[in-house]
């Protein structure tokens, strides 16, 4: 009999070690029969490595991950145990807490906590509409805001190391 880190119980007797055993069964006739017992008792598997992850809301999320053997998902939440690693949902800000146990020669391991932290999207910068005449002189563009980044573009674009100043050249 093979069991995976617990005793096992042969004839009314608890066994804690592996090896062989021997037993003695007195049938209601009388006659005697000799039972043997080899047990091997794997030991539990330590828990497997995972990998926690931070994103920011609506970020593209990965499949968590987790070092071990025959892997187990578990959550958020109550959940059945899964193979797949799960994705975390980055629309929402706050903790996710997921749980991963490994298998090893069919012994499950203790779990691990993998917790996903999603940071809420900061608010966008607040401008203010400004308007020039041609040809007048401007002024460096500002904004309110933490960690202001100016890009040369409407949607993505080139990063620009200060805030722009407008040209006034050219009407529009």
């Amino acid at each position: 009999a093979t069991t995976c880190a617990t005793p096992y119980t042969f004839n009314g007797v608890v066994y804690s070690t592996s090896g062989i055993y021997s037993d003695t069964f007195t049938a209601s006739s009388g006659c005697d029969s000799l039972i043997t017992l080899q047990l091997t008792i794997d030991p539990k598997p330590l828990p497997p490595t995972a990998a926690s992850f931070v994103y920011c809301q609506f970020d593209l999320a990965y499949p968590l991950y987790a070092v071990g053997t025959g892997l187990t998902w578990y959550g958020p939440g109550a959940t059945p145990g899964y193979s797949a690693a799960p994705t975390a949902n980055t629309a929402i800000p706050g903790n996710d807490t997921f749980y991963v146990t490994q298998s090893v020669s069919g012994c499950p391991s203790d779990s691990t906590m993998d917790v996903v932290t999603v940071k809420p999207r900061p608010a966008p910068p607040v401008t203010g509409d400004t308007v020039y005449c041609q040809q007048q002189a401007a002024t460096q563009l500002t904004a309110k805001g933490n960690n202001l980044a100016w890009y040369n573009g409407p949607i993505g674009g080139t990063p620009l190391t200060a805030a722009p100043t407008p040209s006034t050249t050219a009407a529009g």
